[in-house]
């Protein structure tokens, strides 16, 4: 399309500019509304600003000031780090110890199984199911038992020492003992319906019904895990028991395992649950181990019981295998011989770490008062508040350049970036000056 330009009639005007300069017009009251936002809008991010630094000083500075810990800090000191180590807490009194004659230190149960649990010049697969590798085994007693998996949920509507599962009809008979029973998380053990109640056993009617020695709450969370009476040829599982005695009781897992489980699925069952112990193979010796992760003597017999054909069979856990029982370390502190179920433990505030026997000489252990430490605390605190209390004062006494108004769309467009940002940043100053707020 092509523009013709009337210049006027005879009077040669420049009409293009004339309209021009009349829009020039028509838009600074659009223009004054522009930049009176844009103030508004830079003053809106000054208080934020503001605020925020008097929140993350709140939250920080004043909050850590409040704690006794600032006021409270500690230092400590061992005479030879080598053999014992030592940290406190800021609420603990000075005070001092003398370690020696650690005689023996905390460890931990083991059990190593009686050999390789395959056969010579045989290849096993962690991540393969263990019935598809059964002729691999060297175990010849070891049988799988028929029976599918299943599980049930059950949510208790009423305090009582009887559970009603329905589950009749639905299981298969005589498998009672190998059923896994939880409430809220907890593991209890099957025992037979002749044996009198303890604390952490159930009893399983013909029924399927549960008997607990001690009312069961309302509103707990009953998990069951039994065999199904509906079964095909393919369907094969094997169960593992482990119970073991820890500074907080004892405790029991029953496991019951798929002939799909491979070796990994088994370990890692074992190993996350909350029975405390850590299920190891060795695949160059093609060995196995179990360990009790805590460190003690709990049990004046076994502090790990184990049970099940997969363990005591198949892994070889029963007859042959290997036991280390688990120990405490045995020490003289301050002249007082003692016992400790860990070679980390803590008395009055104070912890003492364990790192080598030693029956000559004496660690000398301090714990005194950080005074410097305190010190940095409050100078710290200081200076951040006369940051603060500066950030604060040069903004309210910050200079207004009222001949820098914000950039209009026209302006912008005759100026290159870096003078946009300069001419930006002398406006934005002096906004909040002697601003009440």
């Amino acid at each position: 399309m092509m523009v013709t330009r009337v210049g006027g009639l005879a009077s040669g005007m420049d009409i293009d500019s004339i309209v021009e300069n009349m829009m020039k017009v028509q838009r600074v009251p659009l223009d004054q509304l522009k930049q009176k936002k844009q103030v508004m809008e830079w003053q809106r991010d000054d208080y934020r600003s503001m605020n925020t630094l008097l929140l993350n000083f709140k939250n920080n500075e004043l909050f850590n000031m409040k704690l006794t810990p600032s006021y409270r800090a500690k230092t400590v000191s061992s005479s030879d780090e080598s053999k014992v180590s030592v940290s406190a807490t800021s609420g603990v009194n000075p005070s001092s110890y003398t370690i020696s004659n650690v005689t023996q230190l905390a460890t931990a149960e083991i059990v190593v199984n009686a050999g390789s649990i395959v056969k010579d010049n045989e290849s096993f697969s962690v991540n393969e199911s263990l019935f598809s590798q059964q002729n691999k085994m060297e175990s010849s007693n070891f049988k799988w038992n028929e029976g599918v998996i299943l599980s049930k949920s059950i949510k208790t509507s009423e305090e009582s020492p009887v559970i009603s599962t329905k589950l009749a009809g639905e299981f298969k008979e005589n498998t009672m003992a190998d059923w896994s029973i939880k409430v809220d998380g907890k593991s209890y053990k099957v025992v037979p319906l002749s044996d009198t109640l303890k604390e952490g056993q159930v009893q399983i009617s013909d029924e399927g019904n549960l008997t607990f020695k001690d009312n069961i709450k309302s509103g707990a969370n009953i998990q069951i895990t039994y065999i199904g009476n509906q079964t095909n040829e393919n369907d094969r599982y094997t169960t593992a028991s482990i119970a073991t005695s820890t500074s907080t009781g004892e405790i029991y897992e029953q496991f019951i395992f798929s002939s799909n489980d491979s070796m990994s699925n088994i370990q890692s069952r074992i190993n996350s649950s909350n029975v405390g112990v850590t299920l190891f193979y060795d695949t160059q010796k093609k060995q196995m181990t179990i360990t009790r992760k805590e460190t003690g003597d709990f049990n004046p017999e076994d502090d790990m019981v184990l049970g099940g054909d997969l363990l005591n069979e198949l892994f070889q856990f029963g007859t042959g295998a290997k036991r280390t029982n688990g120990q405490n370390a045995i020490l003289t502190i301050n002249g007082l011989k003692t016992e400790r179920t860990s070679n980390t433990f803590t008395m009055d505030g104070v912890t003492f770490n364990l790192k080598q026997t030693f029956t000559t000489g004496e660690v000398s252990l301090n714990v005194t008062n950080d005074n410097t430490k305190i010190k940095d605390n409050i100078k710290s605190f200081v200076e951040k508040y006369n940051e603060l209390i500066g950030k604060i004062n040069g903004k309210i006494s910050e200079t207004r350049n009222k001949d820098y108004m914000p950039l209009t769309d026209e302006n912008r467009e005759g100026l290159s970036d870096k003078q946009q940002e300069k001419w930006d940043e002398i406006a934005k100053t002096g906004l909040l000056r002697r601003d009440s707020t």
